[in-house]
């Protein structure tokens, strides 16, 4: 599926400003058509900080999602998944895995093997961290 952006035509828009829109509409078409929102409304004056916070502080927003990586974790100090000597997956070896991924793996969970999983999450518990 290839999709377009929408362009609107705006006297007063810098080219900085027009491609702004631009993203801005591409992104609202792709999500309303992709997830089945309906009509593509504006809800952003702008693609900022400031924008969102306005919008937030407008009352028309119900519901609030944050999307974050990785980065999010590892600044509280939680290791990341992936380094080789530091990371989360080689210093699993205590919970005797068949491969470090399947401690979050639900058939490895439900195939009565629940302990590796809780007592992990029992160490990266908030308060911890």
């Amino acid at each position: 599926m290839h999709y377009e952006p929408c362009r609107e035509d705006s006297d007063d828009s810098s080219g900085e400003e027009a491609a702004g829109n631009t993203e801005m509409d591409f992104l609202r078409n792709l999500f309303s058509s992709t997830l089945g929102l309906g009509s593509p409304e504006k809800v952003l004056d702008d693609l900022t900080l400031e924008g969102v916070a306005r919008y937030i502080k407008s009352g028309k927003c119900k519901n609030i999602i944050c999307m974050v990586g990785a980065g999010i974790s590892t600044s509280a100090g939680i290791p990341d998944f992936r380094s080789p000597e530091t990371g989360l997956y080689a210093n699993l070896q205590k919970y005797n895995l068949p491969y470090p991924e399947a401690i979050f793996q639900i058939d490895y969970f439900k195939g009565k093997h629940p302990e590796p999983f809780f007592a992990l999450a029992r160490e990266l518990y908030p308060g911890q961290f």
